[in-house]
């Protein structure tokens, strides 16, 4: 069936698919926007900050302090008991 170009019902179902476009876009680039605000930015700034001085300075310094012996003995705690609290009762004996 074809209906003319100006039928009301045709123009009016145009109308509303490009407003869903829009809207579709619109909602698109809010979650984006939501994501980079509070998601992709404060990633960069944790890994800009983690591997820069307070001066701007590129660095690996605070990965060489975590080779201090406390840090490591600390680590080897929380990981002994990490897996001593997740094993199941099998292992256990």
């Amino acid at each position: 069936m074809n209906y003319p170009a100006e039928h009301p019902l045709l123009a009016a179902s145009t109308r509303t698919r490009s407003q869903a476009n829009v809207s579709g876009l619109v909602g698109y680039g809010l979650i984006w926007a939501f994501f980079t605000v509070f998601l992709i930015y404060p990633l960069i700034r944790l890994f800009y900050d983690a591997f820069t001085t307070d001066e701007g300075i590129l660095t690996l310094m605070i990965f060489m302090t975590l080779h201090d012996s406390f840090y490591i003995q600390v680590s080897g705690q929380l990981h002994s008991s990490g897996v001593a609290r997740s094993s199941p009762p099998l292992f256990w004996a």
